[in-house]
């Protein structure tokens, strides 16, 4: 036959086809016969050659466009090559890859589509060792029996991935099938899902890596290549490979703690070497020795103490791994503070009060904890400035003058019965001191001009009642500490006017039961002017700031009196003589009056 009777055959088919189409009720047979008529098309194209364009008339006598064309042409060709790249596996063998390309020529597949149907193609071999891989992974039972043969997977996809670049850079590439090139499952549709995976495969792989405490330029090429086959961010795979350096660090520095870093000379030089082999931030190694410092303290400390022993064991950990003794401080302050703070919460809020078995336990807290004596005394006072603010916020919120007293009153019970005792056991002191060497007692020196200025105000009744003779101090034999106040917690104005309010209190006199089982008569004798000397302490005022307290009532109360004396604006001799008497009861020097 000439080409031009077997066109006509060709046509001739065609017409059946598409009169078969036409009869055809069915779906499923109506697309049946149209990727009949595709195929004819295609394989008439591949007779004929470029000869079908005017041999084949597919558009006149079936109106098929010139694109529909394309498309029977293109499916058809991606149909016969997807059959031809079963053929080849992760072995690439060059005649294979070869003879696959003449098959694409043949088939009249374009580049592009062959380049892009063989990347998918090895996507889909890469994918079948991850899933291997995975499958062994997240099997708790075949991830013990066959660690070695999920490295084995992702070393075949490396091997693979690397033939593949090889292949791509080899002289008779051009005779080689298209889209040899490395792989990278990034910008697959189900990437993201499937990230979470490839980090655990990642992380697998770069664990066998570094199992041995090295890593250098070899080691580090395939970890490369694994990420981008994987499609992981840069930022990602750093930080599983911190992670990894990590584990693997800790793991080198168990293994040689008691062998090669205690005979080490230089504990510094052994621990920089490790991080340089394993190419470790040293600054990450130095927060790993705090936090294996920080375990170690936890574990020493459960149960409220440290022995000797244990002291000695968190020495080497401190010398041995080269913690800085701030760093060991801090922790100790953190970790030992809690502790002892919750044993000074207990025996401030107990129930039963400040007993014996309180007392023992803040002893031993205190002293058993290996806390530095600043630490001690800057948590305590934390706590008790805490407790001392309460009762503030209380006094201010009572509803009058006489309320607000009596919480003030209550502050500085505590602060006697509790917290100067408490304060005491800390430090080790007896709780009562005699009179004369007594904290509540005895008098901070003043200089020369305070002390003329004092002898000024002298006269002043309130004034000199805070300051009390012999007989009181052996009377009150109890101390009040004066170490924790309230001066940077609450502005002087505050405290100034809590002082005056109570100082108010103490003039007008007033009788109360407070807490602590303790009974305090507040008529106007000197025993209660203590206390306001007491709340002053508390409160952070100096003996000037008390003074002026002092100084300002007297002032208002003979001003208020003068107002009324000389309400009509006469001053007589006999109202002067009043005057005199009242600015004598009050205590102001003359020329102030």
């Amino acid at each position: 036959l000439d080409d031009v009777d077997a066109a006509n055959m060709h046509m001739e088919i065609g017409r059946r086809i598409y009169r078969e189409r036409l009869e055809t009720r069915d779906r499923d047979a109506d697309m049946e016969q149209r990727r009949a008529f595709q195929k004819l098309i295609y394989v008439s194209n591949l007779v004929f050659g470029d000869a079908s364009t005017f041999l084949l008339p597919w558009k006149r006598l079936f109106g098929v466009t010139d694109s529909q064309i394309d498309i029977a042409m293109r499916e058809n060709a991606k149909i016969l090559y997807a059959s031809q790249l079963k053929s080849i596996g992760r072995g690439l063998d060059i005649g294979t890859l070869i003879e696959v390309r003449r098959a694409q020529l043949a088939y009249k597949l374009s580049d592009e589509i062959a380049a892009e149907m063989f990347k998918e193609h090895a996507k889909k071999l890469v994918q079948e060792n991850i899933s291997s891989a995975l499958d062994i992974v997240k099997s708790r039972t075949k991830a013990a029996n066959s660690p070695t043969q999920v490295i084995e997977d992702v070393k075949s996809i490396l091997a693979f991935n690397s033939l593949l670049i090889t292949l791509s850079k080899h002289p008779d590439q051009d005779r080689f099938i298209r889209g040899l090139g490395p792989i990278s499952l990034g910008g697959e549709s189900d990437h993201d899902r499937r990230a979470d995976d490839l980090k655990l495969l990642y992380r697998a792989y770069a664990t066998e890596v570094l199992s041995d405490g090295h890593l250098d330029d070899e080691k580090l090429a395939p970890l490369n290549q694994l990420r981008n086959i994987f499609g992981l961010g840069k930022r990602e795979a750093e930080s599983i490979m911190s992670d990894v350096k990590a584990q693997v660090y800790r793991k080198r520095l168990a293994k040689s703690f008691n062998s090669e870093l205690a005979a080490a000379p230089s504990k510094a030089a052994f621990l920089q070497n490790i991080c340089e082999e394993l190419q470790f931030d040293p600054e990450l190694a130095s927060k790993m020795h705090e936090d294996i410092y920080r375990q170690k303290l936890q574990q020493f400390v459960a149960d409220g103490e440290l022995n000797k022993d244990e002291v000695e064991a968190l020495m080497a950990f401190q010398v041995r791994l080269c913690i800085p003794q701030e760093t060991v401080d801090a922790v100790h302050s953190e970790i030992c503070g809690k502790l002892f703070e919750k044993v000074v919460v207990e025996a401030i809020s107990s129930v039963d009060g400040y007993d014996t078995n309180r007392r023992q336990a803040v002893k031993k807290a205190a002293q058993g904890l290996n806390l530095k004596n600043e630490s001690v005394m800057a948590i305590f006072s934390k706590v008790v400035r805490k407790l001392f603010l309460n009762y503030i916020q209380r006094a201010k919120a009572a509803g009058n003058r006489i309320e607000t007293a009596k919480e003030l009153k209550k502050m500085i019970s505590f602060n006697t019965v509790v917290v100067s005792e408490l304060l005491a056991d800390i430090k080790g002191e007896p709780t009562t001191a005699e009179p004369q060497t007594s904290d509540a007692t005895s008098e901070p020196e003043v200089s020369e001009s305070e002390g003329d200025d004092e002898y000024e105000w002298e006269q002043l009744e309130t004034l000199r009642k805070t300051r009390p003779d012999k007989e009181l101090r052996e009377k009150l034999a109890k101390s009040s500490q004066k170490e924790i106040t309230l001066k940077d917690d609450i502005p002087l104005r505050d405290r100034a006017e809590l002082y005056e309010t109570y100082l108010v209190f103490c003039v007008t006199g007033e009788t109360t039961n407070v807490s602590f089982g303790t009974a305090i008569s507040t008529k106007k004798d000197n025993s209660e002017y203590l206390m306001l000397k007491q709340l002053g302490d508390i409160l952070g005022l100096t003996r000037k700031e008390a003074q002026n307290v002092h100084i300002k009532m007297a002032e208002k109360a003979f001003v208020q009196q003068a107002e009324v004396i000389l309400a009509d604006g006469k001053l007589t001799e006999a109202k002067a003589d009043q005057l005199a008497k009242i600015q004598k009861q009050v205590g102001l020097p003359t020329e102030y009056a």
